[in-house]
C-alpha cells in the first residue's frame, strides 16, 4: 500500500511513449498514487522474471506487456 492509508499502485512497463504518456497522466491527478516503472525492451521480459522469481514478487502491482511490434 501507500502512504497516509491510501494505496499505491505500482505498473511496471517497457520503456517507450505510452508509459511515458501514463507517467505524464498519473502527474495531472495527485490524489492517485500511482508509480510507472519502466525498463529498456530488451530487459523486460528478464526482468520481469527476475521479479517474480525473487523474495521480491510485490515489487509491482501490475505489468503491461503490450509491444509496439505488429
Amino acid at each position: 500500500g501507500g502512504t497516509g492509508g491510501k494505496e499505491k499502485l505500482v505498473i511496471f512497463w517497457a520503456d517507450w511513449e505510452p508509459a511515458k504518456q501514463m507517467q505524464k497522466l498519473v502527474a495531472e491527478y495527485p490524489d492517485a498514487e500511482v508509480e510507472v516503472k519502466t525498463v529498456p525492451w530488451d530487459n523486460f521480459e528478464s526482468d520481469v522474471k527476475k521479479v517474480w522469481t525473487s523474495q521480491n514478487a510485490d515489487a509491482f502491482d501490475m505489468v503491461v506487456g503490450d509491444s509496439p511490434v505488429a
